[in-house]
Formats: C-alpha cells, sequence, structure tokens
C-alpha cells in the first residue's frame, strides 16, 4: 500500500511539473496538457494527490477511478495528437505522460490486490498488462491503431476482456453478491464498451480509434474490480461518460453516440445508488 501511495504522488507531481517545465506557446501539445480543457488536467494532478493522501475506503477508491478515468481520456487525446503531427520526444513531454501511465498503472495493480483467489488476479493482472502494451502501441503509432490490422487486433483484444468480465459477472452472480446493483454496473460498462466499440465497426472513423482505445481498455480492466468495491469502477464510468459528452477527444460524435452514454450513466448512477444502501444496510446492527 505505502508503494502504490508513492507512486501516485510521484505521478501527480510529473503531471505538475512536466506541463510547467514545457515551453508550450503554439506548440501542438499544448491543446493537450493547458489550452484546451486546462480544469480537466488538473483534475487529474488533484485525484491523484487524493489517491496518495487519503485513508483506504470509499473515497480513496473514487478518487483512483476519477484519475484513471481522466488519464484514460488525456491519454486518448495524446494519441490523437500523435496521429496528426507525430510522436515528441521532448523530456517534459514524456514525464508527463509517465505520469499519466502511472496513474493505470496504481488502478491496475489495486484493481488485481483486490481479487478474491489466484486465478482472478491472475485475470486482472494478463488484462491489465494487455492494456498496457496496447496504450504504448496507440501513442506510438496511432496510425497502425487507426488503419491496416490495428482495428482488428484492438477489437480481438477488447472482445477477450469483454468475454472474462461476463464470465465472472456469472460468477459472482451465483456466489450471492448484490445482484441489481452488480447487473447495473455490468450494464453500464457493457453499453459504454458498445458505444466505443462501435466506433471500431465504422471504417469511416479511422481518427477516432485512437482516441478511443485507452478509454476502453482501462474500462475493461478496471471492470474486474469485485462487486463489493463498486466505487473506483463507477467513478471511472461516470468521468470517462462525462469526457465523452463533452467531447475531451476532439473527434466528431453524433446524437446516437451521445445518448447510448446517457443510458449508461443511468446505469452506473443506479449501481452506486443500490451498492450504497445495500452497504448501509450491511453495517446496520442486527
Amino acid at each position: 500500500e505505502v508503494v502504490l501511495r508513492g507512486l501516485a504522488l510521484l505521478s501527480a507531481l510529473l503531471l505538475m511539473v512536466g506541463p510547467l517545465q514545457a515551453d508550450l506557446g503554439q506548440h501542438r501539445f499544448q491543446g493537450v496538457f493547458s489550452g484546451t480543457f486546462p480544469v480537466w488536467f488538473l483534475l487529474l494532478a488533484v485525484a491523484q494527490v487524493a489517491v496518495a493522501a487519503l485513508r483506504e475506503g470509499r473515497a480513496r477508491a473514487a478518487a483512483l477511478g476519477v484519475a484513471a478515468g481522466l488519464a484514460a481520456l488525456h491519454l486518448g487525446l495524446v494519441a490523437r495528437t500523435v496521429q496528426e503531427t507525430g510522436f515528441d520526444t521532448r523530456p517534459e513531454i514524456l514525464m508527463t505522460l509517465a505520469g499519466a501511465g502511472l496513474v493505470l498503472v496504481v488502478a491496475f495493480v489495486e484493481t488485481a490486490l483486490a481479487q478474491v483467489g489466484p486465478l482472478r488476479a491472475v485475470m486482472a493482472v494478463v488484462a491489465g498488462l494487455l492494456a498496457v502494451v496496447l496504450i504504448i502501441w496507440n501513442l506510438r503509432d496511432p496510425e497502425m491503431i487507426g488503419e491496416d490490422e490495428g482495428p482488428a487486433i484492438a477489437l480481438a483484444a477488447a472482445l477477450i476482456l469483454i468475454a472474462a468480465l461476463v464470465v465472472r459477472a456469472v460468477q459472482d452472480w451465483r456466489a450471492g453478491h448484490p445482484r441489481l446493483p452488480m447487473a447495473l454496473s455490468v450494464a453500464a460498462t457493457l453499453v459504454i464498451a458498445g458505444d466505443l466499440l462501435a466506433v471500431y465497426a465504422d471504417t469511416s472513423s479511422d481518427e477516432e480509434d485512437p482516441a478511443y482505445l485507452p478509454i476502453l481498455l482501462v474500462l475493461l480492466v478496471v471492470a474486474h474490480m469485485p462487486p463489493d468495491r463498486f466505487s473506483l469502477l463507477t467513478a471511472f464510468q461516470l468521468v470517462v461518460i462525462t469526457g465523452l459528452v463533452h467531447n475531451v477527444a476532439l473527434v466528431e460524435t453524433g446524437l446516437g453516440f451521445v445518448l447510448v452514454l446517457f443510458a449508461a450513466a443511468g446505469c452506473a448512477g443506479g449501481a452506486a445508488y443500490l451498492s450504497g444502501l445495500a452497504g448501509r444496510g450491511a453495517t446496520r446492527p442486527g
């Protein structure tokens, strides 16, 4: 736990120092780190400070979910920028990307540590490693993700992660976990994933593929969080939905895409409310 808190604090420092060291001016990465949505980027750093400082509990888990969601949104925006102008290897840019990457590492490790049983822990670790590899590839070569065999590889990885999530959900259902909040949470995950996968199925939307891939992959990894620890996943879902509706990725979206996200938000909110009721009921004496 101390190591994870240290990594969270380090990522927050990298996120704050990196953009300050960069002489962005009219640089192509200005919109990513300070020019387009500065509040979003500031919230990312603040959320990581909260992850490092807060005691273990729902508030810290929610802060980590918020940070992971914002990191995924920003890494998608970076990939979109790289697709247009090429990768930037300046140290201050790499420093900032490392900070965002550490956010995901902390979220993935905590997801794996929360698993019950070695098999589930291994599944969470494999899912996290798969996501990290594809996200790095997405940053280095977003053109490949958007063209040639890239979409097929991304789709295959997403479908594997979805299949693992469904198997896990069936097992949790049979284990007697509160069923309605669990069903709503899984529904929210699948609706968001389906909305993003529809983008990959559209061959005319290559520019959106790199922007949405980090969001899709991180969603399907943190969705492995056990049903009694919904806070991280729910916070991630709601932040990502807000970011996609607000179009942080700076890509064209349609009304149907947004309406599906509103439906997912309803499922996520319902899951959070019902899991909160279940938690309060479990703590009552007698």
